[in-house]
């Protein structure tokens, strides 16, 4: 008698994680829970990889690769429900990459990985028309996109010139924040805070859900549920000028956390 034995495997790809430029990205990671639980993140595309990490039920941030210190927390309300997902703020496009999440506990290891991309998307084209020329043209866009061209009803006309992609540099400034406002859907007043204050007037529907607001105006949020998805405005305003940054948030079963408003 013989006896034939197939072995099914079953390979786990890297899950994947698109992420907007300059706002906030959840990587998420999940364990089994016991006691004394120690958490690591890394990058292991540096010699440095050290994200962020837990245990002794703390931050522990001495070895945090200098790149990512101040953008990175984890919800450390739910590491006892199994939850080491990180909160990565800012999101540059030198972030891409291969990312660990290695879990210790009593009960042993686990190692999870997730890959992560960057992109900013198209949010508004403009077409102009110059004697028989016509120009589409879009800013910040990443990756390179396609651009194709079309006439309705179609047509055999053909195009004389390429579509032509100019590179921009990324910038960042820390000119200093006098005056913040935020506001959902537009017209609700989250906060403000005016020159002179040491802290920020939350309105009242509003204070069971913020959780912190730093000094340059970044805004954390908690317990919140469908009806918080929306348009988050910050206003942000110093001596020189004021900037309007607008943030839509879609509502999942972790905590959102709104991306800093930035001068």
């Amino acid at each position: 008698v013989s006896f034939t034995i197939w072995v099914y495997i079953t390979l786990k790809l890297n899950p994947e994680v698109t992420c907007v430029f300059s706002s906030s990205c959840l990587l998420p990671c999940q364990f089994q829970f016991d006691s004394d639980p120690v958490i690591h993140w890394i990058y292991l595309i540096t010699g440095d990889p050290h994200i962020h990490s837990y245990y002794s039920n703390q931050d522990q941030l001495g070895h945090q690769d200098q790149r990512f210190k101040g953008r990175t927390s984890l919800f450390k309300d739910q590491i006892s429900r199994g939850n080491a997902s990180l909160l990565l703020r800012g999101v540059k496009v030198q972030d891409q990459g291969r990312y660990q999440c290695f879990t210790s506990t009593t009960g042993g290891n686990q190692k999870s990985f997730i890959n992560l991309k960057t992109e900013t998307p198209v949010s508004e084209v403009s077409i102009s028309q110059e004697g028989n020329r016509i120009t589409c043209s879009s800013e910040g866009i990443y990756p390179e996109p396609e651009l194709t061209w079309s006439t309705s009803p179609p047509s055999n006309m053909e195009l004389q010139d390429r579509p032509r992609v100019q590179q921009t540099e990324e910038h960042s400034s820390d000119v200093p924040v006098s005056n913040f406002t935020w506001r959902f859907n537009h017209s609700q007043i989250i906060l403000t805070k005016t020159e002179g204050e040491t802290s920020s007037r939350v309105s009242e529907e509003w204070r069971k859900h913020v959780e912190e607001v730093s000094e340059s105006g970044s805004l954390t949020l908690k317990d919140l549920s469908s009806t918080h998805e929306g348009v988050y405005t910050c206003e942000a305003r110093n001596k020189e000028e004021t900037i309007i940054s607008n943030i839509f948030l879609r509502i999942s079963k972790f905590f959102q956390r709104l991306n800093k408003c930035k001068m």
